[in-house]
Protein backbone atom coordinates (compact mmCIF):
# COMPACT_ATOMS: atom_id res chain seq x y z
CA UNK A 1 0.00 0.00 0.00
CA UNK A 2 2.69 2.38 0.65
CA UNK A 3 4.67 2.43 -2.41
CA UNK A 4 0.72 3.11 -4.51
CA UNK A 5 1.34 6.39 -6.63
CA UNK A 6 -2.22 6.16 -8.32
CA UNK A 7 -5.74 5.26 -6.89
CA UNK A 8 -8.99 5.34 -9.62
CA UNK A 9 -11.98 4.40 -7.79
CA UNK A 10 -14.36 6.16 -10.21
CA UNK A 11 -16.95 3.98 -8.38
CA UNK A 12 -16.09 4.61 -4.58
CA UNK A 13 -19.09 6.88 -2.95
CA UNK A 14 -17.71 6.67 0.64
CA UNK A 15 -13.99 6.71 2.22
CA UNK A 16 -13.42 6.35 5.67
CA UNK A 17 -11.54 8.67 8.21
CA UNK A 18 -8.10 9.04 7.33
CA UNK A 19 -8.10 6.44 4.35
CA UNK A 20 -4.87 7.56 3.11
CA UNK A 21 -3.06 9.27 5.72
CA UNK A 22 0.51 9.59 5.39
CA UNK A 23 0.59 7.68 2.22
CA UNK A 24 3.81 9.46 0.97
CA UNK A 25 4.31 7.87 -2.63
CA UNK A 26 0.74 8.77 -3.46
CA UNK A 27 0.57 11.15 -6.42
CA UNK A 28 -3.00 11.04 -7.82
CA UNK A 29 -6.47 10.56 -7.00
CA UNK A 30 -9.52 9.90 -9.18
CA UNK A 31 -12.63 9.02 -7.41
CA UNK A 32 -15.55 11.13 -9.30
CA UNK A 33 -18.12 9.79 -7.60
CA UNK A 34 -17.05 10.67 -3.57
CA UNK A 35 -19.37 13.01 -2.11
CA UNK A 36 -17.87 13.87 1.33
CA UNK A 37 -14.08 13.96 1.49
CA UNK A 38 -13.90 13.28 4.89
CA UNK A 39 -11.55 14.06 7.77
CA UNK A 40 -7.54 13.88 7.32
CA UNK A 41 -8.46 11.17 4.01
CA UNK A 42 -5.43 12.34 2.63
CA UNK A 43 -3.41 14.08 5.52
CA UNK A 44 0.67 14.30 4.97
CA UNK A 45 0.29 12.75 2.04
CA UNK A 46 3.55 15.08 0.51
CA UNK A 47 3.67 13.67 -2.52
CA UNK A 48 0.39 14.05 -3.87
CA UNK A 49 -0.27 16.36 -6.94
CA UNK A 50 -3.43 16.36 -7.92
CA UNK A 51 -6.96 14.85 -7.05
CA UNK A 52 -10.16 14.38 -9.24
CA UNK A 53 -12.92 14.26 -7.23
CA UNK A 54 -15.59 16.28 -9.04
CA UNK A 55 -18.48 14.54 -7.28
CA UNK A 56 -17.86 16.13 -3.77
CA UNK A 57 -19.99 18.15 -1.34
CA UNK A 58 -18.14 18.18 2.00
CA UNK A 59 -14.61 18.96 2.27
CA UNK A 60 -13.36 17.77 6.04
CA UNK A 61 -11.32 19.18 8.28
CA UNK A 62 -7.81 18.27 7.68
CA UNK A 63 -8.73 16.52 4.68
CA UNK A 64 -5.69 17.43 2.59
CA UNK A 65 -3.69 18.88 5.03
CA UNK A 66 0.31 19.17 4.19
CA UNK A 67 -0.38 16.81 1.26
CA UNK A 68 1.42 18.43 -1.23
CA UNK A 69 -1.59 19.24 -3.41
CA UNK A 70 -0.81 21.23 -6.49
CA UNK A 71 -4.35 20.66 -8.33
CA UNK A 72 -7.80 19.80 -7.28
CA UNK A 73 -11.54 20.10 -9.13
CA UNK A 74 -13.61 21.41 -6.12
CA UNK A 75 -16.60 21.29 -7.67
CA UNK A 76 -19.54 24.48 -7.73
CA UNK A 77 -21.36 22.57 -5.36
CA UNK A 78 -19.64 22.06 -2.38
CA UNK A 79 -20.81 25.02 0.17
CA UNK A 80 -18.18 23.72 3.22
CA UNK A 81 -14.55 23.43 2.87
CA UNK A 82 -13.36 22.46 6.66
CA UNK A 83 -10.99 23.49 9.08
CA UNK A 84 -7.21 23.17 7.97
CA UNK A 85 -8.18 21.17 4.95
CA UNK A 86 -5.39 22.65 2.56
CA UNK A 87 -3.18 23.69 5.42
CA UNK A 88 0.48 23.93 3.42
CA UNK A 89 -0.15 22.74 -0.05
CA UNK A 90 2.47 25.29 -1.18
CA UNK A 91 1.39 26.53 -4.07
CA UNK A 92 -1.87 25.18 -5.05
CA UNK A 93 -3.90 26.70 -7.95
CA UNK A 94 -7.16 26.78 -6.37
CA UNK A 95 -10.84 28.23 -8.11
CA UNK A 96 -13.43 28.26 -4.62
CA UNK A 97 -16.99 26.47 -5.87
CA UNK A 98 -19.76 29.19 -6.74
CA UNK A 99 -22.13 27.41 -4.07
CA UNK A 100 -19.91 27.81 -1.58
CA UNK A 101 -20.59 29.25 2.15
CA UNK A 102 -17.99 28.41 4.64
CA UNK A 103 -14.43 28.65 4.71
CA UNK A 104 -13.55 27.21 7.86
CA UNK A 105 -10.47 27.98 10.52
CA UNK A 106 -6.92 28.00 8.30
CA UNK A 107 -8.51 26.00 5.64
CA UNK A 108 -5.71 27.81 2.96
CA UNK A 109 -3.00 28.61 5.22
CA UNK A 110 0.28 29.14 4.21
CA UNK A 111 -0.73 27.35 0.88
CA UNK A 112 1.36 30.27 -1.70
CA UNK A 113 -1.95 30.98 -3.45
CA UNK A 114 -1.02 33.92 -6.00
CA UNK A 115 -4.80 34.52 -7.15
CA UNK A 116 -7.98 34.17 -5.38
CA UNK A 117 -11.49 34.67 -6.71
CA UNK A 118 -13.92 34.36 -3.77
CA UNK A 119 -17.65 33.24 -4.73
CA UNK A 120 -21.06 35.78 -4.71
CA UNK A 121 -22.60 33.12 -2.33
CA UNK A 122 -19.96 33.41 0.13
CA UNK A 123 -21.23 34.56 3.78
CA UNK A 124 -18.08 33.48 6.62
CA UNK A 125 -14.34 33.45 6.19
CA UNK A 126 -13.08 31.40 9.26
CA UNK A 127 -9.69 32.32 11.49
CA UNK A 128 -6.47 32.24 9.57
CA UNK A 129 -8.18 30.77 6.93
CA UNK A 130 -6.12 32.53 4.04
CA UNK A 131 -2.97 33.50 6.08
CA UNK A 132 0.43 33.66 4.90
CA UNK A 133 -0.46 33.70 1.24
CA UNK A 134 0.88 34.62 -2.32
CA UNK A 135 -1.85 36.72 -3.68
CA UNK A 136 -1.21 40.76 -3.96
CA UNK A 137 -5.23 41.72 -4.44
CA UNK A 138 -8.53 40.56 -2.94
CA UNK A 139 -12.41 41.46 -2.91
CA UNK A 140 -14.46 40.69 -0.49
CA UNK A 141 -18.23 40.00 -1.27
CA UNK A 142 -21.11 41.68 -0.05
CA UNK A 143 -22.56 38.13 0.84
CA UNK A 144 -19.54 37.66 3.48
CA UNK A 145 -20.52 38.94 6.97
CA UNK A 146 -17.96 37.18 9.00
CA UNK A 147 -14.32 37.41 8.48
CA UNK A 148 -12.64 36.10 11.40
CA UNK A 149 -9.20 36.59 12.98
CA UNK A 150 -6.55 36.71 11.32
CA UNK A 151 -7.93 35.78 8.40
CA UNK A 152 -5.19 37.30 5.89
CA UNK A 153 -2.16 37.83 8.45
CA UNK A 154 1.29 37.46 6.89
CA UNK A 155 -0.16 37.60 3.54
CA UNK A 156 3.24 39.69 2.93
CA UNK A 157 2.20 40.06 -0.93
CA UNK A 158 -0.88 41.56 -0.33
CA UNK A 159 -1.15 45.62 -1.84
CA UNK A 160 -5.01 45.89 -2.54
CA UNK A 161 -8.58 44.97 -0.37
CA UNK A 162 -11.76 46.00 -1.55
CA UNK A 163 -14.41 44.58 1.51
CA UNK A 164 -18.08 44.27 0.55
CA UNK A 165 -20.49 45.84 3.27
CA UNK A 166 -21.88 42.72 4.36
CA UNK A 167 -19.02 43.07 7.30
CA UNK A 168 -19.61 45.09 10.71
CA UNK A 169 -16.20 44.07 12.43
CA UNK A 170 -12.57 44.01 11.40
CA UNK A 171 -11.51 41.11 13.89
CA UNK A 172 -8.21 40.99 15.41
CA UNK A 173 -5.25 41.06 13.08
CA UNK A 174 -7.36 40.50 9.92
CA UNK A 175 -4.34 42.13 8.07
CA UNK A 176 -1.24 42.13 10.34
CA UNK A 177 1.94 41.81 8.96
CA UNK A 178 0.77 42.29 5.27
CA UNK A 179 3.62 44.31 4.56
CA UNK A 180 2.87 45.92 1.58
CA UNK A 181 -0.77 46.57 2.39
CA UNK A 182 -0.70 50.20 0.88
CA UNK A 183 -4.64 50.44 -0.54
CA UNK A 184 -7.67 49.63 2.27
CA UNK A 185 -10.94 50.88 2.15
CA UNK A 186 -13.16 50.27 5.26
CA UNK A 187 -16.90 50.21 4.15
CA UNK A 188 -19.39 51.94 6.17
CA UNK A 189 -21.09 49.04 7.27
CA UNK A 190 -18.26 48.78 10.01
CA UNK A 191 -18.69 49.85 13.50
CA UNK A 192 -15.16 47.92 15.24
CA UNK A 193 -11.78 48.18 14.19
CA UNK A 194 -9.89 44.93 15.98
CA UNK A 195 -6.78 44.40 18.10
CA UNK A 196 -3.96 44.50 15.53
CA UNK A 197 -6.15 44.61 12.92
CA UNK A 198 -3.71 46.51 10.56
CA UNK A 199 -0.54 45.92 12.55
CA UNK A 200 2.96 46.34 10.47
CA UNK A 201 1.45 47.62 7.32
CA UNK A 202 2.14 50.26 4.50
CA UNK A 203 -1.13 52.01 4.59
CA UNK A 204 -0.13 55.62 4.06
CA UNK A 205 -3.78 57.43 4.34
CA UNK A 206 -6.91 55.60 6.37
CA UNK A 207 -10.40 57.20 5.96
CA UNK A 208 -12.38 55.69 9.39
CA UNK A 209 -16.24 56.05 8.33
CA UNK A 210 -18.83 57.83 10.40
CA UNK A 211 -19.95 54.09 11.38
CA UNK A 212 -16.90 53.03 13.36
CA UNK A 213 -17.26 53.36 17.30
CA UNK A 214 -14.41 51.56 18.70
CA UNK A 215 -10.96 51.53 17.42
CA UNK A 216 -9.28 48.24 19.09
CA UNK A 217 -5.84 47.95 20.55
CA UNK A 218 -2.66 48.21 18.55
CA UNK A 219 -4.85 48.13 15.57
CA UNK A 220 -2.87 50.70 13.29
CA UNK A 221 0.21 49.65 15.41
CA UNK A 222 3.79 50.37 13.63
CA UNK A 223 2.23 51.38 10.37
CA UNK A 224 5.32 53.49 9.87
CA UNK A 225 4.16 54.94 6.54
CA UNK A 226 0.77 55.90 8.24
CA UNK A 227 0.80 59.86 7.51
CA UNK A 228 -3.21 60.88 7.00
CA UNK A 229 -5.94 59.55 9.21
CA UNK A 230 -9.54 60.88 8.45
CA UNK A 231 -11.28 60.21 12.03
CA UNK A 232 -15.48 58.99 11.67
CA UNK A 233 -17.54 61.23 13.43
CA UNK A 234 -18.67 58.85 15.89
CA UNK A 235 -15.62 56.90 17.35
CA UNK A 236 -16.12 56.99 21.00
CA UNK A 237 -13.38 54.67 22.12
CA UNK A 238 -9.19 54.93 20.90
CA UNK A 239 -7.48 51.83 22.78
CA UNK A 240 -4.07 51.25 24.30
CA UNK A 241 -1.30 51.75 21.94
CA UNK A 242 -4.19 52.07 18.53
CA UNK A 243 -1.21 54.13 16.78
CA UNK A 244 1.36 53.39 18.44
CA UNK A 245 4.84 54.16 16.46
CA UNK A 246 3.10 55.81 13.34
CA UNK A 247 5.78 57.48 12.50
CA UNK A 248 4.86 59.02 9.27
CA UNK A 249 1.46 60.43 11.15
CA UNK A 250 1.49 64.50 10.80
CA UNK A 251 -2.34 65.12 12.26
CA UNK A 252 -4.83 63.91 14.01
CA UNK A 253 -8.34 65.39 14.57
CA UNK A 254 -10.58 63.18 16.67
CA UNK A 255 -14.32 63.34 16.65
CA UNK A 256 -16.34 65.18 19.58
CA UNK A 257 -17.78 62.04 20.44
CA UNK A 258 -14.00 60.39 21.69
CA UNK A 259 -14.37 59.82 25.04
CA UNK A 260 -11.27 57.54 25.70
CA UNK A 261 -7.96 57.36 24.43
CA UNK A 262 -5.97 54.52 25.65
CA UNK A 263 -2.07 53.94 27.15
CA UNK A 264 0.16 54.71 24.59
CA UNK A 265 -2.39 55.86 21.83
CA UNK A 266 -0.03 57.66 19.84
CA UNK A 267 3.26 57.18 21.53
CA UNK A 268 6.49 56.78 19.34
CA UNK A 269 4.43 59.30 16.96
CA UNK A 270 7.47 61.36 16.33
CA UNK A 271 6.01 63.35 13.27
CA UNK A 272 2.45 64.49 14.64
CA UNK A 273 2.62 68.20 15.04
CA UNK A 274 -0.74 68.85 15.60
CA UNK A 275 -3.35 66.74 17.92
CA UNK A 276 -7.04 68.11 18.11
CA UNK A 277 -9.47 67.02 20.79
CA UNK A 278 -13.25 67.30 21.01
CA UNK A 279 -14.94 68.65 24.23
CA UNK A 280 -16.13 65.62 25.68
CA UNK A 281 -12.92 63.37 26.02
CA UNK A 282 -12.50 61.65 29.54
CA UNK A 283 -9.85 60.08 30.12
CA UNK A 284 -6.42 60.27 28.73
Amino acid sequence: MDKIKEVYANGLTSITTGAFKNRTALEYVEMRALTVVPESAFYGCTNLKKADCRGVETIGDYAFYDSGLKEINIPDNVVSIGESAFVRCWGMAVRLPQKLNIIKKSAFSGCSISELVFPDQLVTIGDEAFSNNDFNEISIPNSVVVIGRNAFSRCQLLKIVNLGNGITELADGIFSDCHELENISIPSSVKHIGKKAFENCKLTKVLIPNSVVTIDEGAFRDCKKLQNVQMGENVIEIKDGAFFNCYSLLEIRLADKVKDIGDRAFEGCKSLKKVVIGNVVEVI
